[in-house]
């Protein structure tokens, strides 16, 4: 139990330190591109990734062992990660059970297995960052409920399942950033409540769904900046009034609903730079007390 708050404090003393940098680079100075540098974990050991050792998509032979049947890359990393285990061959349940974190990024995966990431049940950290993803399946993440941090920027992901987030109701911070994305299913976070940092910047958004936001009375940081959009649904954001930092930078946005930052009474930072405003509701930024930039 002690190694598992450990290792939580260590995720959010990480965050926290990386958070300012992220926002500088995310929302408005600088290329977003940078992103995947500004957010590193500092895992430089996984830059090279597997050098394409392994055909796409080949599956790991593993005896009886649980990790049977996954994506090759996945076991080696798995395997990697336990202290003590050179084969796959001789991981158990009980190993899997008790994994607090897992790297695979940067290792040239282009598709997940349903069952991966199975049995990882005391998972806090899983980092599936700059790789070749053009879609998830669905089910990937089930059973991960004690999942804080899910990075999946800088791959091609161009949709997301409906539930591919169900279940992850401890989820604190989640990465999109850097995809293909062109929409979002209305209820994709509907069970991450306790979610508090989103980026979804720099994808092909052209729209939000108006009630993609809604239950996420805890997120403080939201980053949709770098997207096409063109408008906004007035009430997207009626939900987040936690809400610290919003980047809606460098995107098409030709105008604003009248009551769209409506009850944003903590938001600080506020990015709209670069967008196709030529004029704004006289009473847009009313209520907005807490705004410094």
């Amino acid at each position: 139990m002690g190694s598992a708050l450990n290792f939580r404090s260590a995720i959010i003393i990480v965050a926290s330190s990386l958070l300012a940098s992220v926002f500088v680079v995310q929302f408005g100075l600088g290329d977003s591109g940078k992103v995947a540098n500004a957010v590193s974990t500092g895992h430089g050991s996984s830059l090279a990734g597997n050098g394409g050792k392994l055909p796409d998509g080949a599956l790991a032979s593993c005896g009886t062992s649980p990790l049977d049947g996954r994506t090759q890359i996945v076991v080696d990393e798995i395997v990697d990660t336990i202290s003590g285990v050179t084969q796959c061959s001789s991981v158990t349940s009980q190993h899997l059970s008790a994994l607090l974190s897992l790297d695979l990024e940067d290792e040239g995966l282009t598709s997940l297995q349903r069952d991966d990431f199975d049995g990882l049940t005391s998972l806090y950290w899983l980092d599936l960052g700059s790789n070749d993803l053009t879609s998830l399946p669905e089910g990937v993440f089930d059973g991960l409920t004690s999942l804080q941090w899910l990075r999946l920027y800088d791959n091609d992901l161009t949709s997301l399942p409906e539930d591919v987030f169900d279940g992850l109701a401890g989820l604190a911070l989640l990465e999109l950033q850097i995809n293909a994305l062109t929409s979002l299913p209305a209820d994709v976070f509907e069970d991450t409540t306790h979610l508090w940092f989103l980026l979804l910047s720099d994808n092909d958004l052209t729209s939000l769904p108006e009630d993609v936001f809604d239950g996420l009375t805890r997120l403080g940081i939201l980053g949709l900046g770098w997207n096409p959009l063109t408008s906004l649904p007035e009430d997207v954001f009626e939900d987040t009034t936690h809400l610290e930092q919003l980047g809606l930078n460098d995107s098409d946005l030709a105008s604003l609903p009248e009551d769209v930052f409506d009850g944003l009474t903590s938001l600080t930072h506020l990015h709209l730079n670069d967008n196709n405003l030529t004029s704004l509701p006289e009473d847009v930024f009313d209520g907005l007390t807490s705004l410094e930039y």
